[in-house]
C-alpha cells in the first residue's frame, strides 16, 4: 500500500492521509478533525476510488463511487455468525501469529494504532480483560495498523500496560474485517465464527459479548 499524507483547505481539517494500493485504488482517507482542542480520528473506507491528476497542477482529484458514512462505522464489519477471516501477522518478536493456531479458544482482536488517541485511552481497559479472561483462556491480540515507518506500536502499548501480543502490520486484516474507524473490537468464538464487531463500544457490551462467547 502507498500512502501520502496532504493538508485539504477546510477550517477543521488538520490534515488527510490517503492510503492506495499499487494500482491507484484508494483503501482508505484518515482525516484529522479538529474540534477545540480535542482531536478526532475519522476513518473513510473507499472502494473503486481513483485519484485523477489534474493538468497543469500539482492537486489530483478524488473520485469514488462508494464512501462509508462517518456516522456507521461498524457499517462493513462482519455480522455475528459469519466466518471469521483467516489471518498471519507478525508480532513484536518476529514470530508469525496465525488466527488458526487459537481454533478451540475465544480471541478477542483489537484493531487500534498508535496515531488514534481513542485507542491509546482504551489500552488499560483492554488489559484489564486480558487479565479478567486469562482463566478462561481469552487470547487477546492488539492489531496495529496503517502506522508510519518510525511507528512502534509494541513499545506504545507496553508503556500503556498492555501485556497482550501485539501484531503489525494488521491493514490487510483491518480491511479483511471490515474495519473503517478505530478503534474497533472483534470477539472470535470458539468456532471460528465472529460473534461481537463494533468501534468503540461500551465496556459492559464487550464484557457481555466475552461471558457469551466464552460460556458456549
Amino acid at each position: 500500500l502507498l500512502t501520502s499524507t496532504f493538508s485539504p483547505p477546510l477550517n477543521n481539517l488538520r490534515r488527510a492521509r490517503v492510503c492506495a494500493d499499487a494500482d491507484g485504488g484508494i483503501a482508505y482517507i484518515h482525516y484529522d478533525m479538529l474540534s477545540g482542542a480535542d482531536l478526532f480520528d475519522v476513518r473513510y473506507a473507499i472502494t473503486d476510488a481513483r485519484f485523477v491528476p489534474q493538468p497543469d497542477s500539482l492537486f489530483y482529484d478524488l473520485q469514488a463511487s462508494r464512501r462509508v458514512d462517518m456516522q456507521r462505522p461498524d457499517a462493513l464489519l462482519p455480522t455475528s455468525g459469519t466466518p471469521a477471516p483467516t489471518f498471519a501477522l507478525r508480532d513484536e518478536t518476529g514470530m508469525t501469529v496465525d488466527l488458526s493456531d487459537y481454533a478451540g479458544r475465544v480471541v478477542l482482536l483489537d484493531f487500534w494504532g498508535t496515531w488514534c488517541a481513542p485507542c491509546i485511552a482504551a489500552l488499560p481497559e483492554m488489559e484489564q480483560l486480558h487479565s479478567d479472561y486469562a482463566d478462561d483462556g481469552l487470547v487477546v491480540l492488539g492489531v496495529a495498523s496503517y502506522e508510519s515507518d518510525d511507528a512502534d506500536p509494541t513499545a506504545v502499548a507496553r508503556e500503556g500496560g498492555a501485556t497482550y501480543p501485539i501484531l503489525v502490520g494488521g491493514e490487510t486484516v483491518a480491511n479483511d474485517f471490515g474495519v473503517t474507524s478505530f478503534p474497533t473490537y472483534v470477539v472470535v468464538g470458539r468456532d471460528g465464527t465472529v460473534r461481537f464487531a463494533e468501534h468503540a463500544p461500551e465496556p459492559g457490551l464487550l464484557r457481555a459479548a466475552l461471558d457469551a462467547a466464552l460460556t458456549d
